[in-house]
């Protein structure tokens, strides 16, 4: 949220959208892959010696970009899902998501698989607007149950009166 924040601060939001498409949270990967027992503690610098064998310099940003690139190339990326995966706009998405949260119209686990693919309350409104069946088309396509579709169609409708 601060980095989404600054950016848009400095009007570079879209610049960097066009290059990075969401975000990884690489220390709750790393806590489901490897057991603390067999690296001590999960900072980064820890986890590039006692996994990768390599010491670096840290708090050197370009190295300890480059170290976490290694890591998670060599021993993250194979054991990634789905549910590790944040678009880049996640934080904002969920925040608009929130009063369908709030009023019950979906619960917290649709929220955010909603917001990690980067859908935001304008997209369900205009889903809704293009097409009978388009907010049930996002829901299968984010893998949520079909039955949301007919309380979101009911909000939207409500909310544009």
């Amino acid at each position: 949220m601060v980095l989404e924040n600054r950016l848009k601060e400095f009007n570079m939001f879209s610049a960097f959208t066009a290059s990075v498409k969401g975000f990884i949270d690489t220390l709750k990967l790393s806590k489901r892959v490897f057991p603390k027992a067999d690296v001590d503690n999960y900072k980064q610098q820890t986890l590039v010696k006692k996994v990768l064998g390599i010491e670096y310099a840290a708090h050197n940003a370009k190295d300890d970009v480059l170290s976490l690139s290694e890591l998670f190339s060599q021993k993250l990326q194979s054991s990634c899902e789905e549910d590790d995966l944040h678009h880049v706009n996640f934080n904002s998405c969920k925040l608009s998501l929130k009063p369908l949260v709030d009023k019950k119209i979906i619960n917290a686990t649709v929220c955010i698989k909603l917001a990690r693919s980067g859908i935001n309350v304008t997209h369900l409104k205009l889903a809704n607007s293009r097409d009978v069946n388009g907010i049930k088309l996002i829901l299968t396509d984010n893998n949520v149950n079909n039955r949301y579709a007919s309380s979101i169609i009911g909000h939207l409708s409500g909310c544009e009166e």
